[in-house]
């Protein structure tokens, strides 16, 4: 099975007041995550280098990469805004530069979008101790049955698309100069915590467990709603039907 993942991200410009230095702390993590077992042990070739604040000719050309994948997996961290006139929610990939997340649907029969920012009707702009708490943990962790279980409920699942936003249409998308996105930020962790209990609980030399995309988010959005005193909320576009892609593996 071919996969491709591709993460975007537009910080903002140096000195502005909307500046949000934890964007590239995203960036970072995401990588690191995807290419530990329990996130998929994605490849490097698998991985497209990261496109910070490009211009949507590059970002165009990177996606149409993903035609030919199997499953594909596209992340955005950043600025953003919710259009208008279709309510559409806008990246703003560099300044003059902006694209449609419309745009970044279709391009395999498997998908899943991962959009960490803002959707307010105007343009407007959090892994540390617990990441490392599973070091131990994740060193346990087969790197080649990880993947093969990851691959496998993939070619489980349906030509389903899956879209996850970091906040819903109105808000804003809260940013962490240390931590990253509080979306973004929370996703991780909550996945990392679901490897630390299911390594404890799971006999990995004969069972493996799958968190799914769906089953992330949904442990997220609660830490989401807390952090930001209930004014960040997550929202998530999905079928009505399991399986869901995977998002962490323990095998």
């Amino acid at each position: 099975m071919k996969r491709g993942a591709i993460i975007i991200a537009n910080p903002g410009e140096v000195g502005t007041e909307d500046y949000c230095k934890g964007v590239l702390e995203d960036v970072e993590d995401y990588q690191n995550f995807l290419r530990a077992a329990h996130g998929g042990l994605w490849e490097n070739s698998e991985i497209y280098m990261p496109l910070i604040k490009p211009s949507v000719s590059e970002v165009l050309k990177a996606i149409d990469s993903l035609k030919k994948c199997d499953y594909s997996l596209i992340i955005y961290s950043g600025h953003g805004y919710l259009s208008k006139n279709d309510s559409s929610t806008i990246l703003v990939l560099s300044k003059g530069e902006e694209l449609d997340s419309s745009r970044l649907r279709n391009l395999s029969n498997k998908q899943t979008i991962i959009l960490d920012c803002c959707r307010c009707v105007a343009v407007s702009p959090i892994l540390d101790e617990a990441i490392i708490k599973t070091a131990a943990v994740l060193a346990k962790l087969n790197p080649q049955d990880c993947q093969r279980y990851y691959n496998d409920r993939i070619e489980k699942c349906k030509d389903h698309l899956l879209v996850l936003h970091s906040c819903k249409a109105g808000e804003y998308s809260y940013d962490s100069n240390h931590r990253g996105g509080c979306f973004s930020n929370h996703l991780l962790h909550t996945a990392n915590d679901w490897v630390q209990k299911k390594r404890n609980d799971v006999d990995i030399s004969k069972k493996y467990s799958i968190h799914s995309v769906v089953e992330a988010f949904s442990d997220s959005e609660i830490k989401v709603h807390a952090e930001t005193g209930n004014r960040q909320h997550p929202e998530i576009f999905k079928p009505r039907s399991a399986p869901y892609f995977p998002f962490a593996v323990v095998a």
